[in-house]
């Protein structure tokens, strides 16, 4: 009978895993594992894979150096990384319609900048059950417009930082519901694995969560704050017109890259050394920005290595925010029986705490 290795990795505890990752200097040894653990997307996989394939590629810098590790880490021509590295359609110019001889550098970033705020718009637009989806996908084309301007000015002053202000609000506008689909998206995640009681506390809470989304969908308050949002996306979109753009140069974007990556090393470190939820929240929110910059990069036609280490890292830290405002979250529980109340803030408070501490465990072994 044929030995199958990746079975026997399967086998291990997630620490032993792991922690036997890291001690590995031979890179045959090291290669198989990577192999499998990119056979497929890791999104939907289990925990275990996930944190695995985090070890794994940081393991492969920590021998090879970034290269080694980018070539261990990459995909084969049947799999991907943490999350597709193609630009999601409607997410902005490809690198093919904006060439490095299309037009300067700063006119390829405002061009990207202003294809990410009419797309916000137009997502933000969307009626019935597709706004949904326009939510998530508008909120995410802001967050890739905020990012690209910290690129040209990662000092923002006057105009700039308040436009900066003015995105970041038209995203507030829209939180509640985007924290409604995303809980209960995570409730969902977690009912898959719950016991009977814990099945049923997890439903009761997941229903009331249906009918706080349907309300805030049908409220005239909520329309009004959406409409406010693409009010102020669009008085960015047409103020940014106006901007020196043709000022910005290769140079300071490349600066602005190495900067954030300091930037989500410090708040790494942090957050490892004390992993409150404002401090993971910081490291999150510093490594979305680093993922969605790179982006950029690659869409203006400017060289930048693929990196989905911090592209897993983001996706992990994103399930373990959702977990967070899940279990802050009074709304969920405020219609359940104390019994049933208890039972969910503890299954809750398990889920956060597992993520939490499995990748804080990452983190910490490979340094």
């Amino acid at each position: 009978m044929e030995h199958d290795a990746g079975q026997d990795r399967a086998r291990l505890p997630f620490e032993a895993r792991t922690s036997k990752l890291i001690r590995v200097s031979n890179v045959a040894c090291m290669h198989e594992p990577l192999v499998d653990a990119h056979s497929a997307s890791i999104r939907g996989r289990d925990d275990d894979e996930a944190m695995f394939t985090l070890a794994a590629a940081a393991a492969g810098r920590a021998v090879l150096g970034a290269g080694g590790a980018a070539m261990l880490t990459a995909p084969s021509a049947a799999a991907t990384s943490c999350r597709k590295l193609t630009r999601p359609s409607g997410s902005g110019a490809t690198l093919s319609d904006m060439s490095e001889h299309d037009a300067p550098v700063g006119r390829r970033l405002q061009r990207y900048v202003a294809e990410q705020l009419h797309l916000a718009m137009s997502e933000l637009e969307l009626r019935g059950h597709e706004s949904r989806r326009g939510i998530h996908q508008g909120r995410k084309a802001v967050r890739r417009a905020r990012a690209a301007l910290l690129l040209a000015w990662p000092h923002p002053q006057g105009g700039v930082a308040l436009a900066l202000d003015e995105l970041k609000y038209a995203n507030d506008r829209t939180s509640d519901l985007r924290d409604a689909h995303a809980l209960l998206g995570a409730l969902k995640s977690l009912e898959r694995s719950a016991s009977d009681k814990t099945a049923n506390a997890l439903d009761a809470a997941r229903k009331y969560l249906k009918r706080t989304r349907a309300r805030l969908e049908a409220d005239a308050d909520s329309a009004a704050r959406m409409a406010s949002a693409r009010g102020q996306i669009a008085s960015v979109a047409e103020v940014m017109a106006d901007w020196p753009w043709e000022d910005v140069a290769m140079a300071d974007i490349r600066t602005a890259v190495e900067a954030t990556t300091t930037q989500v090393a410090l708040a790494r470190a942090a957050a490892v050394a004390d992993p409150s939820p404002r401090k993971i929240h910081k490291w999150r929110r510093r490594l979305r920005r680093l993922v969605q910059q790179r982006d950029a990069c690659v869409a203006l036609g400017i060289d930048m290595p693929a990196d989905p280490v911090s592209e897993c890292w983001a996706e992990q830290l994103g399930r373990l925010q959702d977990d967070n405002v899940l279990l802050a979250s009074t709304a969920c529980g405020s219609k359940l029986s104390d019994r049933k109340r208890k039972r969910l803030r503890r299954v809750l408070r398990k889920a956060r705490n597992t993520q939490r501490d499995r990748l804080l465990s990452v983190s910490r072994l490979v340094g």
